[in-house]
């Protein structure tokens, strides 16, 4: 029985050891994440902002090319409705 708590008491004091050294380590690691995800929220909240404010002045970022009018005879969701029947 003894030797059992010698061998428990012998692990539990190497992987207190072994997490004080790994501790500092394991703390940059955690931070620099942390840091990086609040940056990156940072910046994607910033380019949602800009793209909001261009779009209500009316500035379209990814437009790729201007829409031509529409010009009398073109194909429209307007054609393309059914007509309906009256009742009656």
């Amino acid at each position: 029985m003894r030797l059992i708590a010698l061998v428990a008491i012998v692990i539990a004091v190497f992987l207190l050891g072994v997490l004080l050294i790994l501790a500092p380590i394991l703390v940059k690691v955690a931070l620099t994440l942390g840091f990086l995800a609040l940056f990156l929220i940072g910046v994607l909240v910033t380019a949602a902002i800009v793209l909001g404010l261009l779009h209500l002045l009316a500035i379209p970022v990814f437009a790729l090319k201007k829409r031509k009018p529409i010009e009398p005879g073109d194909y429209t969701l307007e054609m393309a409705k059914e007509p309906e029947e009256e009742e009656g």
